[in-house]
């Protein structure tokens, strides 16, 4: 079948069903990055081969968004097949939620296959269709009756792995962190965190050493859902013995109807389906309900999975932009950002806004500030005066030095991102990074700054910046050692702050290494994107 044969058997697939649109995204059903055969849907209907890219089909039309890295692929596959590329990033190119917002008619129906859609897309759509009264589909399969000859779900063997951990010890110190959070119940969905938890190993995925699965965790029981085909029976008694019980892979969903009506299930929202008819009974029962940060309404007959988030929203590496990058940006902190002005940090111009030993309340609170090159100040009005298009912003390491403080810190925080949002409008890209962590002696004295203290907070942060339209910048990924401690090559003797050279160093490349794609960065020579 050419493309054009199958997006007109896809049409009359959505026409029976009363759908005037329906996409089709690149994720299995667990949100990895890279697939395997059976869940190449995408990559059939358009054929684009890239790994990233979501299809929507309506009616009279088809569309492929993709990122910078695949124009000139994406360009040349469709080719011919009446889809139309959509440069993600690009002005003038409308996002997927704000184009369907656009195209489909008022009380129209979007199809997809929810087990594929993530929650955090899922939360997305339903916010961009509301005003609409757009019915979204999660049960529709694109690829039914079209794929003739998909192949089937991967049962590739799954071998043991000794990393020096024990499962059991693992899965003891899940239930611990459960505990604190008083749940019930965690869910596993993205792959590697299956494969790391249980102590196995597989080959389901290509070039990633994981087996398709769920784990449910309970405060007593541990169960695995996966092809039971893959696992050998000394794999299987193994698990066993550990606590730990195989079902079948597509029993999961079944699994999380039964649970009791009111059960706190911690859940990743990147990873776990966002579809709520994805999770449905064939007689109407009730689907999961991913559940944000904060008290949320409880529904008849569903339960709450309190989402963790920051995987997804993390802005990944890509190429490295020029230090003139920085020309229009903002940097708003405390004696962290202070460094920046005090080691003559070149940032490419950027207006430094550092203050020592300031929170965000004294940003919300507009208390007077004093930066250590033009004096007392209120941040806010500074900021309002030279309406940055980035700000990048680091807050937290002086709130957060006594335990408790947490609760405290991020509800003021919260409220500084409204503010600087009505103040730099949307045209500002507002980047929250990550509180860095410290050198476990400092940790000891200030034990709010502890590794798993902060770990918490910032996946809040990386929450918050989610829910209200940021960036989150994750500098775990540069300044955390194997423990999760302040790199000791990175830090100032008192293990806190950041060495003049190494450390600022350190961070000046992860910024530059994490920008948001556009073509109009000035990339550096080498860069993934520069045009040399």
């Amino acid at each position: 079948m050419t493309v054009t044969e199958k997006l007109a058997a896809l049409r009359q697939n959505m026409e029976a069903r009363g759908l005037e649109g329906c996409i089709v995204v690149t994720d299995d059903f667990h949100g990895s990055e890279y697939v395997g055969a059976h869940f190449k849907v995408r990559e059939f209907l358009s054929g684009f081969t890239g790994s990233a890219g979501t299809l929507a089909v309506l009616r009279e039309g088809a569309y492929l968004w993709t990122d910078g890295r695949y124009f000139l692929q994406a360009e040349r596959q469709l080719e011919g097949s009446g889809i139309q590329l959509m440069r993600a990033g690009q002005p003038g190119v409308p996002t997927l939620s704000q184009f369907l917002a656009e195209q489909l008619p008022e009380s129209g129906a979007l199809g997809f296959d929810g087990r594929t859609v993530s929650t955090r897309l899922h939360r997305t759509l339903e916010k961009a269709l509301a005003d609409k009264h757009i019915r979204l589909d999660g049960g529709f399969d694109p690829a039914a009756d079209v794929w003739t000859d998909r192949p089937g779900l991967s049962a590739a063997p799954v071998w043991a792995f000794d990393s020096g951990v024990t499962r059991r010890e693992k899965l003891t110190a899940l239930r611990q962190d459960m505990a604190a959070q008083k749940a019930e119940w965690l869910l596993l969905t993205d792959l590697t965190d299956v494969a790391w938890t249980l102590e196995l190993r597989g080959g389901d995925v290509a070039c990633t050493p994981v087996f398709l699965g769920f784990l449910l965790v309970g405060t007593d029981s541990a169960t695995l859902y996966a092809q039971a085909e893959s696992f050998a029976p000394e794999i299987r008694a193994a698990l066993a013995a550990d606590g730990a019980a195989l079902r079948p892979y597509g029993d999961i969903y079944g699994a999380l109807r039964a649970l009791p009506e009111g059960a706190r299930v911690l859940a990743d929202s990147a990873t776990a389906n966002g579809d709520s008819s994805a999770t449905a009974n064939a007689d109407g029962g009730t689907a999961v309900t991913l559940e944000q940060f904060g008290p949320a309404r409880q529904t008849a007959g569903a339960y709450h999975v309190k989402a963790y988030d920051s995987s997804v929203i993390r802005q990944p590496a890509c190429g490295q932009v020029d230090l003139s990058y920085f020309s229009d940006a903002a940097f708003l902190g405390d004696s962290l950002t202070v460094g920046f002005s005090d080691y003559s940090i070149n940032l490419g111009g950027a207006l430094i806004c550092g203050y020592t030993g300031v929170g965000p309340d004294a940003i919300v609170n507009r208390s007077a500030v004093k930066s250590s090159t033009r004096g007392e100040e209120i941040a806010l009005d500074v900021l309002a005066a030279a309406q940055p298009k980035k700000l990048y912003i680091l807050l937290g390491t002086n709130t957060l030095t006594t335990l408790g403080a947490a609760d405290r810190f991020l509800a003021y925080y919260g409220q500084m991102l409204d503010l600087l949002r009505q103040t730099l409008g949307d045209d500002c890209v507002i980047y929250v990074q990550s509180i860095p962590p410290v050198r476990p002696a400092a940790a000891e004295e200030k034990p709010g700054l502890a590794s798993d203290v902060l770990r918490s907070v910032n996946e809040q942060l990386a929450q918050m910046a989610a829910d209200k339209g940021c960036v989150y910048l994750d500098l775990w990924e540069t300044f955390a050692d194997g423990e999760g401690s302040l790199k000791e090559i990175l830090a100032a003797p008192d293990g806190v702050h950041f060495s003049a050279g190494n450390g600022y160093g350190a961070w000046v490349t992860y910024l530059r290494n994490h920008a948001q794609y556009s073509a109009a960065n000035a990339w550096t020579p080498g860069s993934a994107y520069a045009a040399n």
